[in-house]
């Protein structure tokens, strides 16, 4: 007799798997940043979520958003504001 296949779907065998991603403010603070981070792993574990991702330098104390601006030298408006 001829061989039978057992064909299962991928998803009836593998575990669902949530994953989170995170986009934070970075602060000069790392301990300020390891706070947030904090948080927001705790929610996305509230979540059902296993891992979160975060961004590069999420806790590195170099500012991103409004604060690296703020560091900015100022410039003469131009063609790109």
């Amino acid at each position: 007799m001829g061989h039978r296949e057992n064909k299962v779907s991928p998803a009836a065998v593998a575990p669902r798997l949530r994953v989170a991603l995170a986009q934070t403010l970075v602060a000069f603070d790392a301990r300020e940043n390891g706070a947030q981070i904090r948080a927001f792993m705790r929610q996305a574990a509230d979540a059902g979520a296993r891992p979160i991702q975060f961004t590069e330098g999420a806790m590195s104390g170099y500012p991103s958003g409004p604060g690296k601006q703020a560091l900015a030298p100022g410039r003469t408006a131009g063609p790109f504001g």
